[in-house]
């Protein structure tokens, strides 16, 4: 019988030619198979295998986001198939960049990258997890969850469990296999997903709401055990639970938009997030566009301290200004207390204020179907982070400059913390090979890197 898909409509997918690129582990694939010919089968497991021509053998290849890794994974580690399957996407950040604290607006969205957990319950009060990077199990009792336990990769379970038992959730033990598909390091929230996914599992299995005092009486299983979708007004409180888990164990970017988005979130759409009021809009991605991201394959191994010098800048700006947050900022007032202010902090002022302005002429923009007037403003977006708040680097700086002399380009910037990662790229599709081939080119001239490129699109939450 297969896993039953919490949250997910249709009986799990094959492989497909229209994903093939984001699918697979590609760099993976090139390094093994670099000047080799090779072929590929499918096994009824689902199990994707490459078999070089020369010699034969056969190499099996992991593949992002497919329910039958995660199930064939559980089914190894433990005997049995898994009777449920959860499937959190990965989310990615627009507009808004560095506005949260700040009780300002936002764009993101879910997409087509995914962290997927098997999981079942288990009386024993220990928890055993396997992951699809490793195939050795770990076992902890659930005291054990404290940070320092286990291997890096269970840290995101260890998390939620150890916040929601400390939070007064129940939690008892079970098994879980863990399969995660989104690139690590490039502000695509893989470290999100994965407590969001646990999360979602442990309330499946210890059902469980959340109000602003903490927990309340639990949800009702339907005939099938089925819970029904957490209302949207809670969802909010359930993302706020699920990054609060994560900022006990993680340092460095704390945003709550990847894990709104995939609670949120519905298919080519963006999710406008509103702090101040905690509201959420759906505002529909129109046009014959693609999303690309390139990855600069700059990784800012002191990110957190660097992020929370801007922070800090910013919050000082807002102090000295007579403000709470700096969503209240207008131009007028920013530059009458300019003396007040370092330059770091009249810069971390500025694009703040700039980004809440910025949602808001996307807003417009999307509404009116003018393609053209968003993408702009992803390109101004990167240009105040460049000059004002200094959240860029210069392999980032480059990318968009490409970009933007490119004409099928509309709008291009950072996304994530800054400070390296990747950019995403709206494009024009029919000249989507022409784009991808330009930046690579240019990028290596420039810097002397390769350039990973790959393509994704808006796809619908956990619960829609």
């Amino acid at each position: 019988m297969p896993a039953r898909r919490t949250g997910i409509v249709g009986q799990i997918q094959p492989y497909v030619d229209e994903d093939f690129a984001s699918v697979l582990q590609l760099s993976t694939i090139r390094r093994t198979f670099s000047g080799s010919c090779f072929g590929i089968s499918i096994r009824k497991s689902g199990e994707l295998q490459l078999i070089r021509f020369e010699t034969g053998k056969r190499t099996r290849v992991m593949t992002k986001g497919q329910g039958a890794d995660v199930e064939t994974l559980f089914t190894r580690a433990f005997g049995h198939a898994p009777p449920r399957v959860i499937r959190v996407p990965a989310s990615l950040e627009f507009l808004g960049g560095h506005t949260e604290k700040h009780k300002g607006l936002s764009y993101s969205a879910a997409i087509n990258l995914y962290v997927e957990i098997a999981f079942v319950p288990h009386s024993d009060g220990k928890i055993e997890l396997v992951h699809g990077t490793e195939l050795k199990r770990t076992k902890l009792w659930l005291h054990e969850c404290v940070p320092g336990q286990g291997p890096n990769w269970a840290v995101p379970v260890m998390a939620v469990v150890s916040y929601l038992k400390r939070r007064g959730f129940v939690v008892n033990g079970f098994r879980a296999a863990m399969v995660n598909g989104i690139p690590n390091g490039i502000g695509l929230g893989e470290s999100a997903a994965e407590c969001l996914a646990t999360a979602l599992a442990i309330r499946q299995m210890c059902p469980f709401r959340v109000n602003e005092s903490g927990a309340m009486e639990p949800p009702r299983m339907d005939k099938r055990g089925d819970l029904p979708p957490i209302l949207r007004k809670e969802r909010f409180l359930f993302a706020e639970l699920c990054a609060g888990a994560e900022r006990e164990f993680f340092s460095g970017y704390e945003k709550l938009y990847p894990f709104l988005a995939p609670l949120m979130a519905r298919e080519f759409h963006l999710v406008q997030t509103d702090y101040l009021h905690t509201k959420v809009e759906l505002h529909s991605l129109i046009g014959e566009v693609a999303i690309v991201i390139c990855d600069s394959g700059i990784r800012e191994p002191h990110i957190g301290l660097r992020v929370d010098q801007f922070e800090r800048a910013a919050s000082n700006a807002a102090e000295k200004i007579g403000l709470r947050t700096l969503r209240s900022l207008e131009p007028g007032l920013l530059n009458g207390a300019r003396l007040k202010l370092r330059s770091r902090e009249f810069g971390a002022a500025k694009f703040v204020m700039g980004e809440c302005h910025r949602v808001v002429v996307g807003e417009k923009a999307l509404q009116g179907g003018e393609l053209l007037l968003f993408g702009d403003s992803l390109f101004q977006s990167h240009t105040a982070a460049q000059c004002f708040a200094g959240i860029t680097c210069p392999e980032l700086d480059v990318l968009i400059d490409l970009a933007r002399d490119h004409p099928a380009c509309h709008g291009a910037r950072f996304f994530g913390a800054g400070l390296g990662g990747a950019t995403l790229n709206l494009v024009d599709w029919t000249q989507l090979d022409s784009f991808i081939g330009n930046m690579q080119a240019g990028y290596y001239h420039a810097t002397g890197k390769k350039l990973e490129c790959f393509q994704v699109r808006p796809v619908d939450g956990v619960f829609d």
